[in-house]
C-alpha cells in the first residue's frame, strides 16, 4: 500500500487500506520531524481520518489506534498495523468479492446461449448466481440454483441448490472441466443433464404426492416443496391422518400418525394394526390406505380443506407461525441450504379434548404454555398434565421447542 503525500510540507499523506478486495480511503495528518533528523517522522501529534465506512467498523478501537499510532516508526509500520486491526475488525460481509474476468461474462452468455435462454428463470445482477428450470418426464417443473465459480474454466463445481427430498450432489472432474470449459459450453449444459438424471429417480414419489396433493384434502404443509416428504390430510371434523412418504420406495408401507381422540380415531387405529399386512405395493399408496382403513378420504372437488379448518381454543387461530422453518420443508442443497428468505413454518391445531362433548382442538404448543402456566398442572419431563380449559377433562400436552 503506497501513500502520497498532500503537501510540500509532507505533514500529511493520503491513501487507500486494502483488506481482501476492499479498499478504504485513509489519510494520515499532522505529522512532525524530528529535529535531528529532517527525514525522521514523529507521530507524537498526529492524527489518523478515515472514511465513514471504515470509522464506523473501527469505533471500538479509537483508544487503540492513537497508541498505535504515537507509537509508530515509520507511516509504512502504523499502515500495516491498521491493514491488520482492519482485518479483525472487518465483519465477513463487508468485503467485497473480486469481480471475475471478461473471459467469465464471455463464457457464461455462450453458455446460456447453448443451453437456451428458455431454461433460465433468474440471472442475479453480478451474474455469479442464476436459477435454471428444466422439466421432469410428468412434464413438472424443476428449479436449480447455481452460484458459480469466478474463474474460467472452471476450477471448483458451481454450489447448486434444489427442491429435492435429498441432497444433489454434483460429479465434477476438474481437469475434464478445464478441458472442455474453455472451447466450448460444458459446464451449465452439464448440469442440467446431471440435474435431469437426478430428477428421473423421484418420479414415482411425486406421483404419490401429486396423487395425495388432488384426490385428497391436505391439510398440512400449506405449501408444499417438492422436498416435503409429509402430508396431514382430512378424514373428517376433528380427525386427520399424517402420511410420511419414503422417498426411495414411495409404494411401501408409509408411516402413519392419527389426530384426533379415541372416539374419532380409535376404530380407524385398529383397522390400521390389523390390515397393515394387507398392504399390496402394486397399488397407489392412496388406495392402499383408504382399503385397509375402509374409509373414502374426502375430496377437493367435493369438500374444501377449510371445512375442516377448527381454530384452535386457547390462541383463537387455525395456523400458528413459528420462528424457524422445519428441517423437511426447508430446500435441499448441496453443501448449503438455498440462499432465499426462509418461510415461517406454520402449525395446526393438533391435540383434542378427549371428552366427545367438548372435542376442542389446540395447538400442541399452546396447550403446553397454557398447563404450564396453572399452578396445579404437573410436569414430567416435556409433557405437562392438566385439565382442558373448557371441560376440566384431564389432558396433557408436549412440545419440544
Amino acid at each position: 500500500t503506497q501513500f502520497a503525500p498532500d503537501n510540500a510540507r509532507l505533514t500529511s499523506f493520503s491513501g487507500f487500506v486494502r483488506v481482501g478486495h476492499d479498499e478504504f480511503k485513509v489519510r494520515v495528518r499532522s505529522i512532525t520531524y524530528d529535529n535531528s533528523s529532517s527525514t525522521r517522522m514523529c507521530f507524537d501529534t498526529a492524527q489518523l481520518d478515515v472514511e465513514p465506512r471504515l470509522a464506523a467498523i473501527l469505533a471500538s478501537q479509537q483508544d487503540t489506534l492513537k497508541i498505535r499510532l504515537a507509537q509508530s516508526s515509520s507511516l509504512e509500520s502504523f499502515i500495516k498495523e491498521l491493514e491488520e486491526l482492519v482485518a479483525i475488525c472487518a465483519p465477513v460481509t463487508t468485503l467485497q468479492p473480486a469481480l471475475p474476468s471478461a473471459a467469465y461474462y464471455t463464457h457464461l452468455m455462450a453458455e446460456l446461449d447453448a443451453i437456451g435462454w428458455n431454461h433460465l428463470l433468474e440471472l442475479s445482477d453480478d451474474l455469479r448466481s442464476l436459477e435454471l428450470q428444466t422439466h421432469d418426464a410428468a412434464k413438472r417443473k424443476h428449479a436449480i440454483r447455481l452460484q458459480l465459480p469466478v474463474e474460467y474454466p472452471p476450477r471448483s463445481a458451481p454450489v447448486c441448490f434444489v427442491d429435492a427430498p435429498e441432497p444433489f450432489e454434483l460429479v465434477w472432474d476438474p481437469q475434464e472441466a478445464s478441458a472442455y470449459g474453455g472451447g466450448c459450453c460444458y459446464m451449465l449444459k452439464e448440469v442440467l443433464q446431471q440435474f435431469d438424471a437426478f430428477l428421473s429417480k423421484f418420479q414415482s414419489f411425486w406421483d404419490v404426492l401429486d396423487d395425495l396433493d388432488t384426490k385428497t384434502c391436505v391439510l398440512e404443509p400449506h405449501r408444499p416443496t417438492r422436498a416435503t416428504a409429509r402430508r396431514r390430510i382430512a378424514l373428517q371434523k376433528h380427525a386427520s391422518l399424517q402420511i410420511e412418504v419414503n422417498p426411495e420406495h414411495p409404494r411401501a408401507i408409509c408411516e402413519l400418525s392419527f389426530f384426533g381422540n379415541d372416539a374419532t380415531v380409535g376404530s380407524l387405529r385398529e383397522k390400521w394394526s390389523e390390515g397393515v399386512f394387507q398392504w399390496d405395493e402394486t397399488l397407489p399408496l392412496r388406495d392402499n390406505l383408504e382399503s385397509i382403513l375402509d374409509v373414502e378420504f374426502p375430496s377437493p372437488t367435493h369438500t374444501q380443506a377449510d371445512e375442516f379448518a377448527i381454530e384452535c381454543g386457547i390462541c383463537y387461530c387455525y395456523r400458528l407461525e413459528m420462528d424457524a422453518p422445519s428441517s423437511e420443508e426447508t430446500t435441499t442443497a448441496t453443501t448449503a441450504k438455498r440462499p432465499h428468505a426462509a418461510q415461517p413454518r406454520t402449525l395446526i391445531p393438533d391435540k383434542l379434548c378427549e371428552n366427545s362433548k367438548c372435542n376442542r382442538p389446540f395447538h400442541e404448543k399452546c396447550l403446553f404454555d397454557w398447563l404450564k402456566a396453572l399452578p396445579t398442572a404437573r410436569q414430567s419431563f416435556n409433557t405437562v398434565f392438566g385439565e382442558c380449559p373448557y371441560c376440566r377433562e384431564a389432558i396433557s400436552a408436549k412440545f419440544l421447542p
